[in-house]
């Protein structure tokens, strides 16, 4: 019995010594491996006028849920590099502007794929020009740092966001439809179950922006400052070459200012969307 627990002792102290020591990530799944992604989101406008410098009360004028399953398949492996097959394989968007009934939306043929797309180890894609695909990377992306991350230190790359298409039918406004910013990443802690199973858990802060974009508002020549945050958890597990679940939270925030001559039109603006990812092997 004492031996037992000597050797108990040691294994537990070699987990702990290998949970503090540098991590190499990478993404490097075999041929044939797929993996099934659930995506939820639930995403809330609030609008407020502003007339006068007065503003209005916030009122919450749009609501959108989206449930989707993402299939990614490997057909090939050539050293560092993946090439992936990614389906939607079911999707669901509902949506509500204005208090009017929910409507359900199907996404599009053309926007299912199956489509093929590089991916190398550090679990970064290229080539994803279909825009259901770029929604994905926004959803459950991670780029890999080039060098071992010791638990506790971050890495930055940069990032783009995708507007909702709400924003620009609730402020009758034509604006770019994406942000640009900063992904910065914290490996938090890393959990060994198994020599080869360890749960990776990162921390995810982003910043968008700030940018002021011109628009038209309702046929007027208009400004829009937009400016947002993302945080959340994501957890990557090695045995499963994939993340495994992870959650978010996003925040844009607009500030809308006519600038035509007969424009003096002010607003505020706050999406709030809230996303979570679990994936099964």
């Amino acid at each position: 019995l004492f031996m037992v627990r000597i050797v108990m002792m040691l294994l537990v102290c070699a987990s702990a010594a290998q949970a503090q020591a540098p991590v190499l990530l990478r993404s490097q799944p075999g041929q044939g491996t797929s993996v099934r992604t659930l995506l939820g989101a639930r995403g809330t406008i609030v609008f407020r006028e502003i007339t006068g410098g007065v503003p209005t009360t916030d009122s919450v004028v749009g609501e959108m849920t989206r449930l989707a399953g993402v299939t990614k398949r490997v057909l090939q492996v050539q050293d560092r590099d993946r090439m992936l097959e990614v389906t939607y394989d079911s999707l669901r968007i509902r949506s509500r502007l204005l208090g009017q009934s929910w409507k359900e939306t199907a996404l599009p043929a053309a926007e299912r794929g199956p489509f093929t797309v590089p991916m190398d180890d550090r679990a970064r894609w290229s080539g994803t020009t279909a825009p259901s695909l770029e929604t994905l990377k926004e959803w459950q992306g991670v780029e890999f740092p080039e060098e071992p991350i010791t638990p506790g230190g971050t890495w930055s790359y940069p990032a783009t966001y995708r507007l909702p298409t709400e924003l620009g039918a609730l402020l009758e406004i034509t604006v770019a439809d994406s942000l640009e910013g900063t992904t910065t990443i914290t490996l938090d802690s890393v959990v060994v179950r198994a020599p080869n199973d360890s749960l990776m858990y990162l921390r995810v802060a982003k910043t968008l922006g700030p940018i002021t974009l011109p628009a038209i508002a309702a046929g007027d020549s208009a400004v829009i400052e937009l400016a947002g945050t993302q945080a959340g958890t994501l957890i990557w597990a090695t045995a499963g070459q994939s993340l495994a679940a992870g959650a978010t939270q996003t925040r844009i925030n607009g500030k809308l200012r006519g600038v035509g001559a007969g424009s003096a039109r002010q607003a505020d603006v706050t999406w709030f969307i809230s996303t979570r990812v679990q994936v099964r092997f």
